[in-house]
C-alpha cells in the first residue's frame, strides 16, 4: 500500500520535512520512504509542495507509520500549535487530514487508511451484459 502524506497549508512544509527526516532515520520505519515534489493544483499556489511517499506491506505497517506519526507529533510540538498533515491512499484518493498526535487522530489515520478500497464504477450496464 502506498501513502502519500502532505501539509495542509505551505506553512506546514517545514515540519513535513522535519517527520520525512524521522521516518527515514528511524530504524523501524517504513523500508521505503521517499521525498517528492508534487504539484497541489491549488489555485495561486506558487510551485510544487513536498509531499512524503511511504510504501507499506500492510495493516501492521500503517498502524506503525500511525503511531509514528503521534510520537513525532508529541516529541515535536510539546506547548506549540499543530500543523495539519493529510495522509492519503493514492489508489483511490481516500484521506484524512490531522492536526495532533493524539490517540484518537492515530486511530483515525488507520480507520480510514485501513478501509477497504472501493471497486472502480463498472462500464458494464446493470444486470449484465446485453446480447
Amino acid at each position: 500500500m502506498q501513502v502519500e502524506i502532505r501539509a495542509a497549508d505551505d506553512d506546514g512544509v517545514p515540519a513535513l520535512l522535519d517527520f520525512f527526516r524521522w521516518l527515514r532515520d528511524d530504524d523501524a520505519g517504513p523500508e521505503v520512504v521517499r521525498l517528492e515534489n508534487a504539484a497541489d493544483g491549488r489555485p495561486g499556489a506558487m510551485g510544487a509542495l513536498e509531499a512524503v511517499q511511504v510504501v507499506l506491506a500492510d495493516a501492521t505497517a500503517l498502524a506503525s507509520l500511525a503511531a509514528q506519526y503521534g510520537s513525532w507529533r508529541r516529541a515535536r510540538t510539546a506547548g506549540r500549535r499543530g500543523v495539519a498533515f493529510t495522509f492519503s491512499r493514492p489508489s483511490d484518493g481516500l484521506s484524512v487530514t490531522v492536526d495532533n498526535g493524539t490517540d484518537d487522530e492515530v486511530r483515525r489515520i488507520m480507520a480510514a487508511l485501513v478501509a477497504p478500497q472501493e471497486p472502480p464504477p463498472s462500464s458494464e450496464p446493470p444486470g449484465g451484459t446485453p446480447e
